[in-house]
């Protein structure tokens, strides 16, 4: 009987182990090793779209900050942007800031918070500003990973141009 009790104690904590630690564990082995997979790619893909943008900045000659004429509207100019690219969804706030007067400048801004948008989408958006006619430029850039849903970002940009005085 003592025998038959002992070897029942020993099941049950073996049981336990593996239902209580063993497996909980292997689980987030397993997830660990997603995302540290996921990283790595995504770290080998932002490389190489830097080494992309290092290369066709060394191409451009850009000398002198450009300007746009003094009917250019920023905040026209991202409105036909942020549709071009199907971001409405995406964009959780669109705050024009004051204009800074500089000299024979002035300069106009616009901040955008972009909330759960992929990479893909936010690499394309970027694209659109920087291949566009006019010289737009990005003065502060942020962006982190959403915590519930790692997949997405969330994004902090401001956005000038410079106008002839």
């Amino acid at each position: 009987m003592n025998k038959r009790l002992i070897i029942l104690l020993v099941i049950a904590v073996v049981v336990f182990e593996y239902q209580f630690i063993i497996t909980p564990y292997n689980k987030k082995i397993r997830s660990t090793e997603n995302l540290i997979n996921k990283k790595e790619n995504d770290y080998k893909i932002l490389k190489g779209l830097i080494e992309e943008y290092n290369e066709k900045n060394r191409n451009k000659s850009t000398e002198n900050a450009k300007t746009v004429n003094k009917n250019f509207s920023l905040f026209s100019f991202m409105g036909k942007i942020i549709e071009e690219n199907a971001l409405l969804s995406n964009i959780k706030n669109i705050n024009p800031l004051p204009v800074e007067k500089k000299e024979n400048f002035n300069i106009e801004k616009i901040k955008l918070n972009i909330e759960n948008i992929p990479l893909e989408k936010l690499l394309k958006f970027l694209s659109s500003i920087e291949e566009s006619n006019f010289p737009v430029y990005i003065s502060e850039f942020s962006m982190v990973r959403n915590k519930s849903n790692p997949s997405l970002l969330i994004v902090n940009i401001e956005i000038i141009v410079i106008k002839n005085g």
